[in-house]
């Protein structure tokens, strides 16, 4: 009975709801245009091609100009789509500091294969067949640094130099 009773709701639920497609957040017909834009962004930035871009100070100080005028903060955030929680931080740091203005960034990482870089360079231009992996266990033995195959990789890639045979190197067919 009672289970006859969920099924007969999770029916009457499923009636009422809207069909969608599966993709339909990538399907551009009925999505206007800004909508599409921040689809394609999101896209980019999950698969590491863009960079989220920060909000501008104009939109931070119209949301404390919001505030100040008597809305809660998140119905600032809600008028200006936005996320409750980032109006809530910038009216904290205007609390707190008296300035919208975005937190400088950290900057890009840095290797500390760097450090060894001529080693690494001169290391492959001696012995042109090692493996990534072979100069991993050399880094460790000779330098005393613990890294991984994927760093060295990376490494070796933002110098330009590949590990692809060349036509050269090729074994011969069989007679």
């Amino acid at each position: 009975m009672k289970q006859e009773a969920v099924g007969v709701v999770a029916l009457a639920l499923s009636e009422q709801l809207e069909r969608f497609s599966v993709d339909v957040n990538r399907n551009s017909k009925g999505v206007p245009r800004g909508v599409q834009i921040r689809f394609e962004l999101l896209w980019q930035q999950r698969r590491g091609r863009a960079m989220a871009k920060g909000y501008s100070r104009d939109l931070r100080a119209r949301a404390v100009a919001l505030v100040e005028d008597g809305e809660s903060r998140r119905e600032a955030a809600r008028l200006l789509g936005l996320g409750a929680s980032t109006a809530i931080r910038w009216l904290e740091r205007w609390a707190t500091t008296g300035s919208v203005a975005a937190l400088p960034g950290t900057g890009h990482s840095r290797s500390p294969l760097e450090a060894h870089r001529q080693w690494l360079l001169d290391l492959v231009a001696a012995e042109p067949d090692l493996t990534l992996e072979e100069i991993r266990v050399r880094l460790k033995s000779e330098k005393r640094l613990k890294t991984g195959t994927t760093s060295v990789w990376r490494f070796y890639e933002r110098h330009d130099i590949t590990f692809k045979k060349n036509s050269a190197r090729r074994r011969t067919g069989s007679s």
